[in-house]
């Protein structure tokens, strides 16, 4: 997210800052418990975690750094090998991850500012395609 702030110094000049935040997710680790309900058909289960590192550029030179969440993973699917070992695979997951409040590393009037990410979801489909030895 890139903004640029227009801040009036005085009756007749502004001043402008550019304002830069990056995140990425780093690390990402799960580790999850599956169930065969029948012949092909499983669920799974587990936690997750994720670093979260943020890239800011801000005009009062503060940085929020970094946090690792946690978080959990639900998933179902269908699994299907043939006797010559080639199988096929499809499966939904859902992520739910927890949130985290960031705060600066620079104070304004004796208070440090703080950004708030709540929890956040995400979804994906897989389908896979191989063989077994």
């Amino acid at each position: 997210i890139d903004e640029v702030r227009h801040d009036r110094v005085d009756d007749s000049t502004d001043s402008s800052v550019t304002q830069s935040a990056k995140v990425k997710f780093e690390d990402i680790s799960t580790l999850y418990l599956s169930v065969h309900l029948t012949e092909g058909l499983y669920a799974k289960y587990g936690t997750m975690t994720v670093d979260v590192i943020t890239d800011e550029t801000l005009g009062t030179g503060a940085k929020y750094g970094n946090a690792s969440l946690d978080g959990s993973v639900m998933g179902v699917g269908y699994h299907k090998q043939s006797d010559n070992g080639f199988f096929f695979r499809v499966e939904g997951t859902v992520m739910e991850i927890d949130g985290h409040t960031f705060t600066s590393s620079v104070t304004t009037n004796t208070t440090a500012n703080t950004i708030k990410v709540d929890e956040f979801n995400g979804v994906s489909g897989k389908l896979s395609v191989g063989k077994a030895f």
